[in-house]
């Protein structure tokens, strides 16, 4: 989790911990309840759930912001707050808010999706280049014919 979510082993108990906590609320091989079902005789809430480590951008109150100042600032989703619907995010100054007015963008590829997205967008870059992925060898044509001799009419060459 801390590998996909570029994060430093700082963070170990915030993954600890969300994984611990979505874990409690998944089905079980052993039951058809989850962990949190048998405890508490309800369906959990999994409406709030998040990709560990997702871009998120955390509001910014209008009272701390000046007219053109952006309405958010980036962060990384770490997780969650014990009976509430607050979330832990790691700001990119370093610092853990827990707060509720945030927006995440959840399209975190695994580092093996990154290697196979870098390896396609490769590919597609060489062809939108017009390189090949093999050489191709030119031959010279000897042959005498004239320009002039050749059809250009595009309906001639099907």
């Amino acid at each position: 989790m801390l590998l996909d979510a570029k994060l430093g082993s700082e963070h170990w108990a915030d993954a600890a911990s969300t994984a611990t906590y979505v874990k409690n609320r998944s089905p079980s091989i052993y039951s058809s309840q989850t962990p949190w079902e048998l405890f508490f005789g309800r369906n959990p809430d999994v409406s709030g759930m998040r990709a560990f480590g997702s871009k998120a951008y955390v509001h910014v109150l209008k009272q701390l912001r000046h007219k053109l100042d952006p309405l958010g600032t980036a962060s990384t989703f770490i997780g969650y707050v014990p009976n509430s619907k607050e979330y832990r995010v790691l700001m990119d100054s370093g610092k853990v808010q827990i707060i509720t007015d945030v927006i995440f963008l959840e399209v975190v590829p695994s580092a093996a999706n990154k290697a196979a997205a870098t390896e396609a967008e490769q590919a597609n870059n060489k062809v939108s280049a017009g390189v090949p992925d093999s050489p191709i060898t030119v031959q010279e044509d000897n042959s005498e014919a004239d320009s002039t001799d050749m059809d250009l009419d595009p309906h001639s060459l099907h």
